[in-house]
């Protein structure tokens, strides 16, 4: 279970500003930087506690190799907090749901 919340402050580096999505294996949630007063704000993905198998080293290693490639956000850090590991990106724009749930009118 991912026990973080609007508010939380993540490695004192971060504060979570709003839960974006959540999955199987966690939350991501629109973050800022403490301290730095002309950061945007990104994307953090953390994990739930004591999973058996971790997603983010995968998800950092490809995000690692795609570093300066089109279409493929900037990959800023990771790491670990209490006993829940997190990855930061850059922010990019809305969730795959957000952009199907609109109430657009489909046209074909």
């Amino acid at each position: 279970m991912v026990i973080y919340q609007v508010g939380d402050i993540i490695k004192n580096q971060y504060i979570l500003l709003r839960q974006i999505g959540i999955g199987a294996f966690g939350a991501i949630f629109s973050v800022k930087r403490i301290g730095v007063s002309q950061s945007s704000p990104e994307a953090m993905k953390l994990e739930k506690e004591n999973i058996n198998f971790s997603q983010i080293y995968n998800e950092v290693a490809v995000m690692q190799e795609m570093q300066g490639k089109p279409h493929f956000a900037k990959f800023f850090q990771s790491g670990t907090h209490l006993n829940s590991k997190f990855c930061t990106m850059e922010l990019l724009g809305p969730s795959l749901i957000d952009l199907i749930t609109r109430k657009l009118p489909m046209r074909f």
